[in-house]
């Protein structure tokens, strides 16, 4: 009789601790922190560039006060859409992505393969993002910079003036 408690009492112990795994595997799933919530909002916007959807980027990805140089949100418009078609831009691959987090305001570095019809080569980029809360609880983009590697050398690249790059 003894047995069958202690065999019972295992099975008990086995299920709760199935039970409290399987509900934490489900509360982590359902809950994000605010760096998987970026890394999404950066995979989305990744995803728009290779479908040449300057709109969903500005649209869904941009902050109200977002500015790229002297270019408002309107202007980065125009200017992503000159910058997607001329580049043929195909896929980007991000392969890293560090996020910090200071309350509404954030940080985040993502490495990035970017290939196209008219970029050499698969090319490594890092871009330096700011992303700002709102009041909806979604992250925007506030500003961008972008570094590329030339003669080893990690070099600012001057986004607006990116499109002397293209390779005609």
């Amino acid at each position: 009789m003894r047995v069958a408690i202690s065999l019972r009492t295992l099975l008990i112990v086995i299920a709760l601790f199935g039970l409290v795994g399987g509900g934490w595997v489900i509360i982590d799933w359902l809950i994000l922190t605010d760096a998987e919530r970026i890394d999404r909002l950066l995979d989305r916007a990744a995803e728009a560039a290779e479908r040449h959807d300057a709109d969903f980027i500005v649209d869904e990805c941009l902050d109200e006060e977002f500015a790229l140089g002297n270019l408002d949100r309107e202007g980065a418009r125009a200017w992503a859409k000159t910058v997607l078609t001329t580049f043929k831009v195909k896929s980007i691959r991000k392969y890293s992505i560090d996020v910090a987090v200071d309350g509404d305001d954030a940080q985040a570095t993502v490495r990035v393969f970017a290939s196209g019809d008219r970029i050499p080569g698969d090319r490594r980029l890092d871009w330096e993002v700011e992303l700002r809360r709102r009041q909806d609880n979604r992250w925007y983009i506030r500003r961008v910079r972008a570094f590329g590697f030339m003669g080893g050398q990690r070099r600012e690249l001057p986004l607006l003036d990116i499109l002397k790059y293209a390779n005609y």
